[in-house]
């Protein structure tokens, strides 16, 4: 008999409620429109039962937003600041309160887009209903942004929920790097957080995305992120997860030109009770695509992480290459980590390949260190150290590299 989980969300949230959210903040119609849509979305799917593969690990049933404001103002903005010059050449920066005074259209297309492709995410459509925070990046035609631009956010808010929604728009071979930190670690209030961000890349435009999550234990996080890619663009990411009690990641890349290429690189390292999910797809819809998934975790104490990849090629996507690989260290006897590559191809003329490997430290090699004066606990960060470096390597930022090897560095010494 199916069991569904109980349903936490608070009974203050209503059609009412919402809509005068939207008026209290003084939105245009079309943004009060798009969260009743949403939210439309949201009451009309089902909660999620123990075989739903998405979220049965996740313990939603332990998550309790009855006391949590969810209908609250515009508190977790954006501190990007940009420089004058990158303001004379074009570039854009907005809170997402502000853009949506603004009325962009090309903002409430991307809102509405999103809207529709969640319509069966219940958690993704609730995010996209209560919306009230994030921000709209806007790169212009040829312009390269030479400099990471660095956006911390910290919150200091305590039991309080926030829906951040980001778009970041490249267009036609402009190139841009974001460096995005998220961290609330200075509090040990319960907190949840569920956000959704969408890169959309024009033709030939290049962008890396780095994204930094030093949570403290006792915050949830629901993180939903799209990257839209025309012809020969390039997209680069690198997400650090080191904190939060939960942490749930679901990833959509659509590589809709040709020559289209992308790379992610994933790196967790959680203790305690933390729970780590991340759910990759590549979407190859054009000939001679190209993506690279490559995740790596490090477990110790009850820590768990599930990994799940999905390569995606259609009939048209000739002559694409495709590879995916998931590791995991396990530090402990009670930590877990599973991982499941999946491929789905429709094309005859590909490139595809994956790879999963989850086990402890090699104790050959631990001992071989010992060998040489090091001792047991020095040994095995060492190893540990390693074990990440190679995707550390790829990094593209000197500076980025470092902050990733002070946060493991961090994480080993608790």
């Amino acid at each position: 008999m199916k069991t569904t989980m109980k349903p936490v969300i608070s009974s203050e949230l209503t059609i009412s409620s919402l809509t005068a959210f939207s008026q209290e903040w003084r939105e245009p119609a079309w943004v009060l429109q798009l969260r009743l849509k949403a939210l439309q979305n949201f009451e009309s799917l089902p909660w999620p039962d123990e075989r739903d593969e998405k979220w049965k690990r996740t313990g939603l049933k332990d998550l309790n937003w009855e006391k949590l404001p969810l209908l609250s103002g515009f508190s977790f903005g954006s501190q990007l600041e940009l420089s004058v010059e990158l303001r004379e050449q074009g570039v854009a920066w907005f809170s997402l309160e502000e853009a949506i005074k603004l009325n962009s259209e090309r903002l409430e297309k991307a809102w509405a887009h999103a809207i529709e492709r969640a319509s069966k995410n219940k958690f993704l459509s609730l995010t996209l209903a209560l919306a009230n925070a994030g921000g709209c990046l806007v790169v212009p035609k040829g312009l390269v942004v030479k400099s990471p631009l660095h956006l911390p956010r910290e919150w200091k808010k305590s039991s309080s929920a926030a829906f951040p929604l980001n778009f970041i728009f490249v267009e036609e071979a402009a190139e841009v790097s974001v460096w995005e930190e998220l961290e609330n670690s200075e509090s040990n209030d319960f907190s949840f957080v569920s956000s959704y961000t969408l890169v959309d890349l024009k033709e030939n435009a290049k962008a890396s995305l780095t994204f930094l999550q030093e949570w403290n234990e006792r915050t949830w996080h629901f993180q939903f992120q799209e990257v839209t890619q025309a012809a020969f663009s390039k997209f680069n990411a690198v997400a650090v997860s080191m904190g939060g009690h939960v942490f749930h990641n679901e990833a959509t890349l659509h590589l809709l030109g040709q020559g289209a290429e992308n790379k992610i690189l994933g790196v967790n390292f959680g203790g305690g009770a933390q729970t780590f999910e991340n759910w990759i797809t590549q979407r190859h819809e054009a000939p001679r695509t190209i993506s690279d998934i490559q995740y790596r975790g490090a477990l110790k104490g009850a820590a768990k992480s599930f990994f799940s990849g999905l390569v995606s090629i259609t009939k048209e996507a000739q002559q694409s290459d495709a590879y995916q690989s998931a590791k995991s260290l396990l530090l402990s006897t009670s930590a877990r980590a599973d991982a499941i590559p999946n491929l789905e191809i429709l094309a005859d003329d590909v490139k595809c390949s994956h790879g999963a490997a989850v086990g402890p430290v090699d104790e050959e090699q631990k001992y071989y260190l010992q060998t040489r004066g090091i001792s047991p606990t020095q040994a095995e960060e060492i190893i540990i150290q390693g074990f990440f470096e190679p995707v550390i390597a790829e990094v593209p930022s000197p500076q980025v590299q470092d902050k990733l090897r002070t946060f493991i560095e961090e994480k080993l010494r608790k």
